[in-house]
């Protein structure tokens, strides 16, 4: 459901939860802070983020330059 402490430790680069929120916050990661003031990433969020273009699945759409009149 949500990243471990570990895997925010290595995410984020940061050991202490204030670090680790604003290195968040800076590169405009949604976070949710627990009661304890720690930040919570979803799983889910994080994968969908971390999918690279190369992973990303490609778009079957092409632009229809028929429909281009180059007539006046």
């Amino acid at each position: 459901m949500f990243l471990t402490a570990n895997e925010l430790r290595q995410l984020t680069g940061r050991v202490r939860p204030t670090a680790q929120i604003a290195w968040l916050r800076r590169y405009r990661w949604r976070l949710a802070l627990d009661a304890d003031g720690r930040p919570k990433v979803a799983r889910a969020y994080y994968e969908r983020r971390m999918v690279t273009d190369e992973e990303a699945p490609k778009s079957e759409a092409r632009p229809d330059f028929a429909a281009i009149s180059t007539r006046a």
